[in-house]
């Protein structure tokens, strides 16, 4: 409803008037107003109400005599607002198809665009109803363009594909709207069903005759719908694309396979479906060349890392800058976590060569990089113990213990040196193993004294 008051200092006392009868629907007060020479078309120009006239505020109200009213006193039907809206677009908006019904026979253009391009269709579309109850049937059953597209090029599939409604999806395809029609930024809507997961929609599009491998020039730097099923982690569209002949090993965005996506975002059950259907672990990314397992171990993703290694990826391997999945876990990873990616990598049977590897312009180990953290006892200790060799020296001529201004950590790598292969130790790294991501936790609850926890937690070095 307006308010009438509000709109005393910006408009004439009459004209106000009009659009407060035609949004309440009185049709008495329209008919004096009219018979006392206010314009039927007259805009009400306050900013909050944008420009519209009493046509669209009695179509937005569903005051259906009142529409016919103005109508019949020469109301322009197709009028628009400040954002090229309709009355039609607006009764489309608000869902209401009796009042959609009676603006079409009085000769509404069904296909009249605002200034988004967007037809009454996509308004109908947008709110997300039914097929039984959507005015967007109506709509359609009336002769609107099912291939209309506004100025982002998104039709009325590209919407429903996006807020999953299944049953409009196979209305629009039997109805032949173009199921690879891609949007400005060369998204089709089997991207978008594959961006939310819609498992059901994927296969109706593929069944229309989608292209599963289609990519747009601008869409996602070329990224498939593989890609962005794998990115969200969603099996059952991923099964589905891969059902359709997806190719599993497309490049994407900086040469990103759908396992680099799956590995990066931590979806272990992703990856362990694409392995199996051929992914292959070995292609890098234009992401400083970082594989699938890499990225896991730059992101803390242990699961990702155990399925990567059993479909035959290689702890050994290193991205451009020659960081191994050790380095790389240190250098990106929180102190809780890198401890125990260190700890599960090394555990897996990593190599001493792989452990004493280097990488980068500095010639740097993943002992030189743990002595220089702060609160890494327990990260060198793990590395001293899978073999790190503290005699290395990185390109500037420093060991890792010339590396480091923490004393305890200097004192640990002195203590190594002279105690090594040492069973104490041997022994505290096997329970540490034993214990699991929680061992902190858990060896404070262990029946033992006060200086065995803290010898099994590094608080004491020795």
């Amino acid at each position: 409803m307006l308010d009438l008051q509000s709109l005393c200092n910006s408009e004439t006392m009459k004209k106000a008037e009009l659009f407060s009868a035609a949004s309440s629907g009185d049709c008495d007060k329209i008919i004096s107003l009219l018979d006392g020479g206010v314009d039927v078309n007259a805009k009400c120009l306050h900013v909050k109400y944008y420009h519209e006239t009493a046509l669209h505020y009695a179509a937005s109200e569903g005051h259906c005599p009142a529409v016919h009213l103005l109508l019949d006193r020469g109301a322009e039907v197709n009028a628009a607002n400040k954002w090229g809206q309709t009355a039609l677009h607006n009764a489309s908006e608000e869902g209401d198809c009796v009042m959609m019904e009676v603006l079409l026979d009085r000769g509404a253009d069904i296909n009249v665009t605002d200034h988004k391009g967007w037809t009454p269709l996509h308004y109908a579309a947008d709110k997300g109803l039914l097929p039984a109850s959507a005015p967007a049937v109506m709509l359609l059953n009336r002769g609107a363009d099912v291939s209309a597209t506004n100025d982002a090029g998104q039709s009325v599939l590209h919407f429903v594909a996006t807020s999953g409604l299944a049953p409009f999806v196979e209305l629009l395809l039997r109805r032949g709207v173009d199921v690879n029609a891609a949007d400005s930024k060369g998204k089709t809507a089997l991207h978008l069903a594959a961006d939310r997961g819609h498992a059901d929609i994927i296969e109706m599009l593929l069944q229309d005759g989608a292209d599963v491998n289609a990519k747009g020039p601008e869409d996602y730097n070329g990224n498939t719908a593989l890609h962005r099923a794998a990115d969200i982690g969603n099996v059952p569209a991923i099964k589905m694309l891969l059902h359709h002949s997806a190719d599993v090993n497309a490049k994407g965005t900086a040469d990103c396979t759908a396992l680099y996506h799956a590995a990066r975002n931590g979806h272990s059950n992703v990856v362990e479906v694409l392995c199996s259907h051929g992914g292959d672990l070995s292609v890098k990314s234009g992401y400083g060349g970082r594989t699938p397992l890499l990225e896991a171990a730059k992101r803390g993703h242990i699961d990702v890392i155990d399925v990567a290694i059993k479909h035959g990826a290689s702890l050994s391997e290193s991205d451009s800058s020659n960081n191994t999945a050790l380095h790389l876990s240190l250098v990106e990873g929180g102190p809780g976590r890198t401890e125990n990616m260190v700890l599960h990598l090394t555990g897996l049977g990593m190599d001493v060569e792989t452990v004493n590897a280097k990488a980068g312009y500095g010639s740097w180990t993943a002992l030189h990089l743990a002595a220089r953290q702060s609160d890494s006892k327990m990260k060198v200790e793990i590395l001293l113990m899978a073999g790190a060799d503290c005699n290395l020296k990185t390109a500037a001529g420093l060991t890792a213990e010339e590396s480091t201004t923490d004393t305890d950590i200097r004192r640990l790598i002195a203590y190594h040196k002279d105690h090594y292969p040492n069973l104490q130790r041997a022994c505290r790294m096997k329970i540490l193993r034993l214990l699991g991501k929680d061992r902190l936790s858990k060896v404070h609850h262990l029946p033992l004294a006060t200086i065995l926890k803290n010898y099994l937690i590094m608080k004491d070095v020795y």
